[in-house]
């Protein structure tokens, strides 16, 4: 079992992987939403927009990944 430090710290740990997680996902779609507003229907997809779609890929994956160790955890 962690002693009381140790959860308070790993508490805090989350608390601020969740923020920046919450804060980069909120980001991202203001991007994709400015990048929804300049293209044209039918035009191919920027560099822009392909490196926002990779972010989302990547923070998904990172989700998923660790609702997997937080269910082993538990």
């Amino acid at each position: 079992m962690m002693e009381p430090v140790a959860d308070e710290q790993a508490e805090a740990l989350l608390y601020a992987a969740e923020r920046s997680l919450f804060d980069a996902t909120v980001r991202l779609e203001q991007a994709l939403a400015a990048l929804g507003q300049r293209s044209k229907p039918g035009a191919k997809a920027k560099p822009t927009l392909e490196q926002a779609r990779l972010w989302s890929s990547l923070i998904q994956a990172g989700l998923v990944k660790l609702e997997q160790r937080v269910e082993r955890a538990a």
